[in-house]
């Protein structure tokens, strides 16, 4: 018995010193053998896909009969294609695009409106001047004779011309306007210009103011209706030619006309020199049937370079501009020293147009891209 209580004192009794040092290096051996916990990891999310877009159906073929009886929607016509304006002023054009067909050509309805307007012009003043026409082999033989003969003669015939210049204008005007050439567009406002001068001067205008008013018209369509001005753009005729020039060649074209019919006008006085001399000394006017011979030989040679000018001008030969800018300063030196009582001013501006788009801007490079 006190066996067993000596053996539940000693487990009862507190460890001593040896026994303490021991148990704790008997632990951290038993730590350090144990394993290391390995690291937590973090889980990877799953990649999220994006849901297909449902498919697309195939549109339904139409069959070709089918197809062929369906309508064709026009193409849309934006409206910015219909404005047009003056200047910073823009507004829409109240004419619809309409094309008709003349002589197996699509034209422009308006373009066709113009030209028909200046032909019908042509032919009612041709009508109004058949009279005088049939009696042109009279006025030509009364040319022959003297005095007030010749005189009254020449005065009809000078009238005539007039009138048939007039006729050749207009006609010829109409068929540039309808083969959409620029030219044609300028010649109309020259046309207009002389028209509305004409009735500015005069007391009476009568039947002229309605042609001017006409004319004033036309031009105006032709310069602002968009319709009109794409087909001056994108025609044949206009050969890639910029506006200057164009204006260039429209001056040119009217002064070598006119020229031309001075001279013509000039010519039946080349059979009375010596009487209009004599008359010349009786009123104290000198020469005057040579004067009119010089003023003949002057105004030819002038109508002659002034076409030379506007032809070469048409084919991009520099030589054209060289020639007009020469006419031209002879001409403005002639009115501004040798005319007295005329306007030097207004001509010196017509010769201006005429020679200043040759040699600035997009006229410049027009001459020097066909020379390279």
């Amino acid at each position: 018995m006190s066996c067993g209580l000596a053996l539940a004192a000693r487990a009862t009794a507190p460890p001593t010193g040896n026994q303490t040092v021991r148990r704790s290096t008997l632990h951290e051996v038993e730590e350090a053998s144990a394993p290391a916990p390995e690291p937590a990891v973090a889980p990877t999310p799953e990649p999220v896909v994006a849901a297909a877009p449902p498919p697309v159906p195939e549109p339904l073929a139409v069959p070709e009969p089918v197809a062929a009886a369906l309508p064709v929607e026009a193409a849309h016509t934006p409206s910015s294609e219909a404005m047009t304006g003056v200047g910073s002023m823009n507004f829409a054009w109240p004419v619809p695009d309409r094309t008709v067909e003349v002589s197996g050509r699509q034209r422009s309805l308006e373009i066709v409106v113009v030209a028909a307007l200046y032909l019908l012009a042509a032919l009612w003043l041709l009508i109004e001047a058949w009279p005088a026409i049939k009696a042109l082999p009279d006025l030509i033989s009364g040319l022959g004779g003297s005095g007030l003969g010749f005189a009254f003669g020449w005065v009809a015939l000078l009238a005539l011309l007039v009138i048939l210049y007039l006729v050749v204008g207009l006609a010829y005007t109409a068929v540039k306007v309808f083969n959409g050439d620029p030219l044609g567009r300028g010649l109309s406002a020259v046309i207009a210009g002389v028209l509305v001068l004409s009735v500015l001067g005069s007391e009476a205008p009568g039947g002229m103011g309605v042609a001017a008013l006409v004319s004033a018209l036309a031009t105006a369509v032709l310069f602002l209706s968009p319709w009109a001005k794409r087909v001056f753009a994108e025609s044949e005729a206009r050969a890639e030619r910029p506006s200057g020039i164009v204006l260039s060649q429209t001056l040119l074209l009217v002064m070598a006309s006119l020229l031309g019919l001075v001279t013509i006008g000039l010519l039946p006085s080349l059979g009375s020199v010596g009487e209009l001399n004599t008359l010349g000394e009786l009123t104290g006017s000198g020469s005057a049937g040579t004067t009119l011979v010089v003023g003949l030989l002057l105004f030819g040679a002038a109508a002659a370079a002034s076409w030379m000018a506007y032809t070469r001008i048409g084919k991009r030969d520099p030589a054209g501009r060289i020639i007009a800018t020469v006419l031209a300063a002879i001409f403005s030196l002639f009115s501004l020293f040798a005319l007295e009582g005329s306007n030097p001013l207004g001509t010196m501006a017509v010769h201006a147009g005429i020679v200043i788009p040759l040699w600035v801007g997009r006229g410049k490079e027009w001459f020097t891209s066909a020379a390279s």
